[in-house]
């Protein structure tokens, strides 16, 4: 089979590989196969990800947030803590058992 048969027999697809040469055409096929598949894939793939990410990022940040508010309100029984530690300090330093600015004995 000569060159001309093969174009004849190829029809429009033949005349079009024989215009812009059979390298030239099958790199058109190989970029038309890669957009088609990256375009299935990314439906399958690349949405799928970006959602479950996305639902990742809105739980840790409801996450962080709760933490956020338990520090505050640990810091806040540790501020009345220690305000009653003083206050039993100065307690029994008015008693006379510890002077001010010093621990008690063990």
């Amino acid at each position: 089979m000569t060159r001309s048969e093969i174009v004849e027999a190829l029809g429009p697809t033949g005349a079009l590989l024989n215009t812009i040469g059979i390298p030239a055409g099958l790199l058109a096929v190989i970029l038309w196969m890669f957009w088609t598949g990256s375009a299935a894939l990314h439906e399958t793939v690349v949405v799928p990800i970006v959602e479950s990410h996305t639902e990742y990022l809105h739980q840790t940040s409801a996450t962080l947030r709760s933490l956020g508010e338990t520090q505050c309100r640990q810091a806040e029984t540790l501020q009345e803590i220690a305000a009653g530690q003083r206050d039993i300090h100065e307690a029994i330093g008015r008693m006379g058992g510890v002077q001010s600015g010093t621990r008690p004995p063990r």
